[in-house]
C-alpha cells in the first residue's frame, strides 16, 4: 500500500465503516435477509449456470467466438452496472463522499475504499463467477497477467461509469417524477419478460439466418467501449500479439482514468455547493382557485349505498391506490403476472386450436393471487398517515372493511374482462361457475390479508429517493407474508376449489353453479368474519402496528 501511496491505516477505518453501513441495513431491517436468501435461491443458481457456461463456450466455441463472447460478457455487466442506478437509485446506500471530503483523508485513499467498499455489495458477487470464468478460460497461458490487469481495469470502469452516473444525474434520479417512472416501467418490463423473450427469439429466427451468425464480429464494435478493449486486449495477448496486447491495455486505462477523473470533478461540484449537472425543472406551483366548489350532492357521491364514514375511507382507498406508484406497480404486477404464466403454458407450443373446457375454472385461482399481491400488507400501505388514519373516530372494524371493499373491487377489475374473454372463447357452464367463484375468491383473500394486516404489518417506503418497494421489516413478517398467508389463502379456499374440481372430474355442471354460488356465500362470510377480527386485533394492537410499520429513517 506504501508503493501505491495509499495509507492503510485511514483505508482500514474506510472499510470498517462500510461494512458497518452493510451490516446496519440487516440489522435495522431484519426482513432484508428474508429477502436476501430469496434473491441467492432465484439468482445464484443463474449467474453459476451463466458462468459455467461462458467458461465452456471459452474453451469449445470455434475461433474467433471465443474472443467475442469475452467482449459480450464484458459489456454486457459494464451496462449493467450503469443500470443498476436505474432500478435501484439510492443515495445512503453506501459511503458518502461528500461527508467523508471534510475529514483529511487523500484522494487516493478516498477512491481506493470506494472501489474496495463494493466488495460489501452483494451484487458484485454475481458478478465474481464470470469473472472468475474468464480467468479460467484465458489465464491459462503466459497471458496471465494481461487477463488480470484486464479485469482490473474492467471492474474499475465499471464501478466509476456507475458513480458518474449518479454524480451527474443524481438531481434526475432523485426526483418524485423518474422515480414513478421507474417503478412503473420496471414493474412492467418485469411481468413481460416471457413476451420480451418470446419476441427476440421470434426476430432473432426470422432475421439472423445461420449463415450471417457465422460471419458476425461483435467485438470489432464493442472493442472501442472500455470493457471492449480489456477484451481485445486478452484476445490478443493470448494470441502472442504483446505489442497489440499492450496498446488496447493503454487504451482501457486512458477509459479508466477519464472516467475517474470525470467522477471526481462532479463529486467536488457536489461538495463545493453546485449541485448535479443534470436536473429536472422545479414545477411551478398551480394556481389555487378562486371560489370553491360547490359541495357534492349527497345522493351522487360513490359508494352513496354505503354509510359515510365507511364511503369516504373506500374512496380515500382507491385514490391512493392508483395516485401512489407503488401500489400501482401492485396493481399492475397482479395484473399481468398470472396472465404471463398463464400465456406461458397455454402458447408455449403455439396457439392452439381448441381451447381446453376447464380454461374458465382457473379464473379463481387468477383471483387468489392478484388479490393476494394487492392486498397484503394494506395498513403498511398507509405509510405515515396510519397514525392519522387512527386517530379518526371511526370503528375499527368500519376501517378494515372499507379497505376490503376498495381492494375487492381493485381485485375485480381485472376478473371482469379475463372472465368476459373466457366466455368467448370457451362458452360452458364452467367458465360461468368459475367467474362466479373468483368472487367468492376475493373475498376470501381479503378475509386472510385483512387480519395478516394487522399481525405482520411491515414498513412501505412510499417517499424518498429509492425505487425499492418495501424496507424488509423483521424475519417473522416476512415469512408469515410470504408462506403463512398464502398457505391460510390456499386452505381456506378449499372449499371453493372442490365442488368445482369434482364437477368437472364427474361431468356435473349443476354441481359447479351450486359450488359457486355457495362459495360466494361463504366468502361473505369469510369476508365479515376476517374484517371484524382485524378490527377488534386493531383496536388492540394499534402501538404495535404503527411501530412495525414506522420507517428506520423516522427514527
Amino acid at each position: 500500500m506504501a508503493a501505491l501511496g495509499l495509507d492503510a491505516t485511514r483505508l482500514k477505518a474506510l472499510l470498517r465503516t462500510r461494512a458497518r453501513l452493510t451490516l446496519r441495513q440487516f440489522l435495522r431491517e431484519r426482513g432484508r435477509i428474508v429477502g436476501l436468501l430469496l434473491s441467492l435461491f432465484l439468482f445464484v443458481p443463474l449467474i453459476l449456470g451463466a458462468a459455467v457456461g461462458t467458461a465452456i463456450g471459452y474453451f469449445t466455441l470455434p475461433d474467433p467466438w471465443p474472443a467475442q463472447l469475452l467482449g459480450i460478457v464484458l459489456v454486457a455487466l459494464w451496462l449493467a452496472w450503469i443500470a443498476l442506478p436505474l432500478v435501484a437509485f439510492n443515495l445512503n446506500e453506501g459511503m458518502d463522499l461528500t461527508r467523508l471530503l471534510v475529514y483529511p483523508i487523500a484522494r487516493r485513499d478516498l477512491v481506493a475504499a470506494m472501489i474496495l467498499g463494493t466488495l460489501f455489495d452483494y451484487p458484485t458477487y454475481f458478478m465474481l463467477p464470470l469473472f472468475l470464468a474468464i480467468l479460467v478460460g484465458w489465464g491459462g497461458t503466459v497471458a496471465l497477467p494481461v487477463v488480470l490487469l484486464a479485469l482490473l481495469l474492467g471492474y474499475g470502469q465499471m464501478i466509476f461509469s456507475s458513480q458518474l452516473l449518479l454524480a451527474a444525474a443524481g438531481g434526475i434520479l432523485s426526483s418524485r417524477r423518474f422515480r414513478d417512472v421507474a417503478i412503473i416501467l420496471t414493474a412492467l418490463l418485469g411481468s413481460s419478460c416471457y413476451l420480451l423473450q418470446q419476441a427476440a427469439a421470434e426476430l432473432f429466427s426470422r432475421y439472423i439466418s445461420p449463415e450471417q451468425l457465422q460471419t458476425l464480429r461483435p467485438l470489432l464494435l464493442l472493442q472501442w467501449l472500455p470493457p471492449g478493449a480489456a477484451a481485445r486486449a486478452i484476445e490478443r495477448a493470448t494470441a502472442g500479439a504483446w505489442p497489440a496486447a499492450l496498446v488496447w491495455l493503454l487504451y482501457a486505462t486512458v477509459w479508466t482514468l477519464l472516467l475517474g477523473w470525470i467522477w471526481w470533478r462532479l463529486t467536488l461540484r457536489l461538495v463545493t455547493g453546485g449541485g448535479f449537472l443534470l436536473n429536472l425543472p422545479a414545477r411551478s406551483p398551480r394556481p389555487r382557485a378562486a371560489a370553491a366548489e360547490p359541495a357534492e350532492h349527497p345522493g351522487r357521491r360513490p359508494f352513496a349505498w354505503l354509510p359515510a364514514d365507511v364511503a369516504a375511507l373506500s374512496k380515500k382507498e382507491l385514490q391512493t391506490a392508483w395516485r401512489t406508484p407503488r401500489r400501482r406497480v401492485a396493481l399492475l404486477q397482479g395484473l399481468f403476472m398470472p396472465l404471463a404464466l398463464a400465456g406461458f403454458v397455454l402458447f408455449s407450443g403455439g396457439i392452439p386450436d381448441a381451447f381446453p373446457p376447464w380454461l374458465g375454472l382457473t379464473l379463481p385461482f387468477y383471483a387468489l393471487f392478484s388479490t393476494w399481491m394487492i392486498a397484503q400488507n394494506s395498513l403498511g400501505w398507509e405509510g405515515q398517515g396510519l397514525s392519522t388514519l387512527l386517530l379518526t373516530p371511526v370503528p375499527r372494524a368500519r376501517i378494515c372493511r372499507a379497505k376490503g371493499l376498495a381492494l375487492g373491487i381493485l381485485g375485480l377489475l381485472p376478473i371482469l374482462p379475463l372472465g368476459v374473454v373466457m366466455l368467448v372463447l370457451v362458452p360452458s357452464t364452467f367458465t360461468i361457475a368459475g367467474l362466479l367463484a373468483a368472487f367468492a375468491a376475493v373475498l376470501v383473500a381479503l378475509g386472510v390479508t385483512g387480519v395478516a394486516s394487522v399481525l405482520f404489518p411491515f414498513p412501505v417506503r412510499l417517499e424518498g429517493a429509492r425505487t425499492q418497494t418495501r424496507t424488509g421489516g423483521g424475519c417473522v413478517s416476512g415469512l408469515a407474508n410470504g408462506l403463512l398467508v398464502p398457505a391460510a389463502v390456499g386452505i381456506l379456499s378449499f372449499p371453493l376449489i372442490l365442488p368445482l374440481g369434482l364437477s368437472y372430474w364427474f361431468e356435473l355442471p349443476a354441481l359447479s353453479l351450486a359450488g359457486s354460488a355457495l362459495g360466494i356465500l361463504y366468502g361473505l362470510a369469510l369476508f365479515w368474519f376476517g374484517t371484524g377480527w382485524a378490527g377488534r386485533l386493531l383496536q388492540q394492537r394499534e402501538p404495535e402496528v404503527i411501530e412495525a410499520t414506522r420507517l428506520p429513517d423516522e427514527e
